[in-house]
């Protein structure tokens, strides 16, 4: 059984606050360091289509729960590699081993992700964990909504956070930006 959760990223993306590339002279104006961009003087050449230009696709993360594990899937983003933080918030005891901060009883994982994402196999041993290969998370956590999600750059500066208690992440030394969902 697949429970399927999708995140639609805006500007950088809709599960985040605007996002502005420092390398992209496309995301400001005032990022045009060449000196080539175009500069409407309110002369008309007659070049004028009419037309918006196409805006850039927008990032977007699935995340699909199954009784083996979780793949994430990401789609149109800017980056080579991303990381992931998870917990399961809403159990007080729940495990927080997983999630890129602060850890529990020892563990302090982060799971790298690829340019597209990853898969995280399910394991019922904390020891077991290996970033970036299994998670001591389950398909009931993920489909009861137990689980708080943090998406982070390859430097590890957050991107964006949804879940159960997306404040968690919002309110932490990493200061992620609540991410808008569909």
């Amino acid at each position: 059984m697949r429970t399927p959760t999708t995140l639609l990223f805006l500007t950088f993306c809709a599960c985040t606050a605007p996002y502005r590339d420092p390398d992209s002279a496309t995301d400001d104006f005032n990022a045009d360091t060449a000196g080539d961009a175009c500069m409407d003087t309110g002369a008309d050449t007659g070049n004028d289509t009419g037309e918006e230009p196409e805006p850039e696709p927008q990032m977007t993360v699935d995340v699909r729960w199954e009784a083996t594990g979780v793949t994430i899937t990401i789609t149109n983003g800017p980056y080579p590699s991303y990381q992931l933080g998870v917990l399961d918030t809403m159990n007080e005891d729940g495990w927080r081993g997983e999630d890129c901060l602060n850890g529990m009883a020892g563990f302090l994982h982060c799971h790298p992700l690829t340019q597209t994402g990853g898969t995280l196999t399910t394991v019922f041993d904390v020891d077991l964990v290996e970033p970036g290969y299994t998670t001591r998370h389950t398909l009931a956590e993920g489909t009861e909504g137990a689980l708080t999600y943090a998406l982070l750059d390859p430097d590890g500066s957050c991107l964006a956070t949804f879940g159960h208690l997306p404040d968690y992440y919002v309110s932490s030394l990493l200061g992620c930006p609540l991410a808008d969902t569909e």
